[in-house]
């Protein structure tokens, strides 16, 4: 309807980024929404550039007389997708050249790849675990017994711990504080994910979330994203 074109500047592959899949859509949306009204000529263009820590957008093509009366730092659209990026340790700024035409800002982090424990025996509650949170890029590691806990965590730590209080040989609460009680793994977060609801003992002993059996997949991923961003930002 504008009879506008995107030309579109991007390497042949894109590293996993740190933001949520469709948060990150919807932010991309919102921005090219508020853009298509700004254009200058008939042409936007939108290139992409890659670094160790993360990709920049920028978005060029955009008139200034009509930036400014849009007052576009202030619109609805770029708050919201400026404070949901922030959430990610991302960022949406505007940048004018000397000449002060404007150019749009994204930064996106890229995905350090994260480790999950999974301390669970039960095999379709596995297989479930791998379909949801492999293709988000996590590297996951598998403990079905108490030993198997001893041994994973002695090997390496890692980034976020999903745990079932139905455990053979030791029992799930038992773990839950030991790990808590460690200072090695103490700061370790840890979502109890299990058929007993039992939230207060399960915060009270140190969880940090409690997700009751059966879990979605989107209920799932959010939780983990939700608080491996809260661990990063505490970094």
């Amino acid at each position: 309807n504008y009879g506008l074109e995107l030309r579109v500047h991007t390497p042949t592959t894109l590293p996993n980024t740190f933001a949520d899949p469709a948060i990150l859509r919807q932010i991309f949306l919102s921005v090219l929404t508020e853009a298509i009204g700004l254009a200058a000529g008939n042409t936007l263009e939108l290139s992409v550039t890659l670094s160790d820590t993360h990709t920049l957008w920028k978005l060029c093509g955009l008139a200034a007389s009509k930036v400014a009366k849009r007052d576009l730092e202030h619109s609805t659209g770029f708050v919201v997708s400026r404070e949901l990026l922030q959430v990610y340790q991302g960022r949406l700024w505007l940048e004018r050249d000397e000449h002060g035409a404007p150019t749009l800002l994204l930064k996106v982090p890229i995905a350090r790849p994260k480790t999950i424990l999974i301390i669970d025996d039960n095999a379709d509650t596995l297989e479930l675990y791998r379909r949801y949170l492999l293709p988000r890029g996590f590297t996951l590691r598998v403990a079905r017994n108490s030993d198997e806990v001893r041994a994973s965590l002695k090997d390496a730590l890692p980034d976020l711990i999903l745990l079932d209080v139905l455990m053979p040989q030791q029992d799930g609460w038992d773990i839950l504080q030991r790990l808590k009680t460690t200072p090695e793994t103490a700061k370790v977060p840890v979502i109890i994910c299990s058929v007993l609801s039992q939230p207060h003992l399960a915060l009270a002993l140190g969880a940090a979330k409690v997700l009751q059996k059966p879990i979605d997949q989107g209920t799932l991923v959010q939780a983990v994203q939700a608080l491996l961003a809260q661990e990063d930002r505490k970094d």
